[in-house]
């Protein structure tokens, strides 16, 4: 049997403490930090702060993937995001950033403007059809400013996670890729 990935383990802990109430979710949340020895100051571990056996690193960073920054703020590690076109890693990038924000914070909705698109922007991957993907992409769910997944885009995001660290696969798209010119 294949070992769960890290985020199929925070998705499974995340699901069963949200089954909880408010106090028993707190004692379940203490004696894991207690058995795992995860110190209790939540700045140390949004700092990154990790001790000889710690977990601390599966609470601010999904590993080759993204990690939380000391202000809270996602930030993207992925080198490739395996797309064969710039709007197929685009869609991927969307999705890695709203299932990496949901498991790292725990929030299930991200901001598009001070979230998805400096980051969409960072990867060049930020133009009008981009605007156009997140608009019509039947996946993405938009409240406002917020954007969310539905159940079907959420295990698509799963397997684009997995395709992102798994090194074997290699994507087409790269960020610095020149665009052909109509004639």
């Amino acid at each position: 049997m294949d070992k769960p990935t890290e985020f199929h383990v925070l998705e499974s802990v995340c699901t069963q403490l949200d089954e909880l109430d408010a106090e028993p979710r707190e004692r379940v949340i203490r004696y894991v930090m207690n058995r795992y020895s995860i110190g209790a100051n939540p700045v140390e571990r949004q700092a990154g702060a990790r001790q000889p056996g710690s977990v601390a690193s599966s609470v601010t960073e999904l590993n080759g993937i993204a990690l939380l920054k000391g202000d809270g703020s996602l930030r993207v590690t992925v080198r490739d995001l395996k797309g064969a076109t710039a709007k197929d890693a685009a869609r991927r990038l969307i999705y890695a950033v709203v299932l990496s924000n949901e498991m790292l914070t725990g929030s299930r909705e991200v901001s598009s403007r001070k979230t998805l698109v400096p980051i969409l922007r960072e990867y060049r991957l930020y133009d009008g059809n981009t605007r156009a993907l997140i608009a019509s992409d039947k996946g993405v769910i938009r409240n406002g400013d917020l954007l969310s997944l539905d159940a079907h885009a959420r295990t698509e995001a799963e397997a684009f996670l997995r395709d992102m660290q798994d090194p074997s696969i290699v994507g087409s798209w790269r960020p610095g890729a020149m665009k052909r010119k109509r004639t």
